[in-house]
């Protein structure tokens, strides 16, 4: 037998362990090349798979028939309102004579039910009345039947300024025309509404008596077509019962513009807040005569400085006589006087 060499191992024996050696390394090396290579044919697979797949089918959607269009009819444009007051159904017959007291309410009652109602002398308001461009005039010339007479009594009523502007007053006393406030209030409303005149105006031969309350207010005289914002007198009249003038603008007698012949006979008479742009805030007396007998107050009336937020004569005269207002002022004032305005409260 051959004896193995005991300096070294068997040739045989290195050879196994040589084999056995690379083996394993190969064994090492080829584990993660193979794992790889089996991830990345699992990739391709599924790649492979996802292009070759088939979409799952869906349903087609039925199409919605679209409607026929019809064509929308055109609207008539609808044009822009103006300023200019309607003639219906405010009241615009003021100026044209009727026959008889029946004829007149019959007119205003037709778009107006039940705002005036029928006396043996004249006709009674019972509601609120708007007056467009012409007045209501009461005169024995347009009522001959009554005599051209107003009535005012229990509840009363309003006359109203309609929107728009309107050059005529609300209200007209002409030749024998009166106005009788029995009871209960009248009130002529200027509303605010700019205008070319004032609310009252009184002519010669009318008739005023008032054991009611009269009111005058909100006026806005800017034209200056007929002068005055609360009341213009060109008559022969004597104020008395319970008056209140007020909120009223012109240019000239914010409050009472007078041209004729005018008596203030009545502690419950009350000229207050009224403007005018140039003279006469709360009175203007423009040739004729003014007598304050009585009065409750003229105050808080307004006028460029120097030109009479209380009063203004500037011609004729205001005769305010001993004690008639609180006994602040009296005597007679007149151009002559030198005393025609006056600024301060009454």
């Amino acid at each position: 037998m051959r004896k193995s060499n005991g300096d070294g191992v068997s040739p045989i024996i290195a050879t196994i362990l040589m084999l056995v050696l690379t083996i394993l390394l190969v064994s090492i090396v080829s584990v993660p090349l193979i794992s790889s290579s089996v991830d990345s044919l699992n990739d391709s697979m599924m790649l492979i798979d996802k292009i070759i797949q088939k979409p799952t089918p869906t349903l087609a959607q039925t199409a919605t028939p679209s409607s026929t269009p019809t064509s929308t009819p055109t609207s008539t444009p609808t044009s822009t309102p103006t300023s200019t007051p309607t003639t219906s159904p405010y009241y615009t017959g003021g100026s044209e004579p009727f026959e008889n007291i029946s004829s007149l309410i019959d007119s205003i009652n037709d778009w107006k039910p039940g705002v005036i109602a029928p006396l043996r002398d004249g006709f009674e308001l019972i509601g609120d009345l708007e007056i467009a461009e012409n007045p209501l005039v009461i005169s024995a010339d347009l009522l001959s039947d009554a005599g051209g007479t107003f009535v005012i009594k229990d509840s009363g009523g309003s006359i109203q300024r309609a929107p728009g502007r309107s050059d005529s007053p609300l209200l007209v006393l002409g030749s024998s025309g009166g106005l009788h406030i029995i009871s209960g209030a009248l009130k002529l409303d200027g509303m605010g509404q700019d205008s070319g005149a004032p609310l009252l105006e009184i002519t010669s031969g009318a008739v005023f008596d008032i054991n009611g309350n009269l009111i005058l207010q909100n006026n806005v005289n800017r034209y200056d077509i007929m002068p005055g914002g609360g009341l213009w007198n060109n008559g022969d009249i004597i104020l008395d019962g319970e008056i209140t003038i007020s909120g009223n603008t012109a240019p000239k007698g914010g409050g009472i513009y007078n041209s004729g012949t005018l008596e203030l006979n009545s502690n419950k008479i009350y000229i207050t807040g009224n403007t005018a742009t140039e003279k006469g805030g709360g009175i203007y007396n423009a040739g004729g005569s003014v007598t304050l007998t009585k009065i409750g107050y003229i105050r808080a009336n307004t006028a460029p400085a120097g030109n009479g937020k209380s009063y203004y004569a500037e011609a004729g005269s205001i005769n305010a006589e001993a004690g008639s207002i609180n006994n602040e002022i009296s005597g007679l004032i007149t151009t002559s006087t030198g005393d025609k305005y006056r600024d301060t409260d009454i």
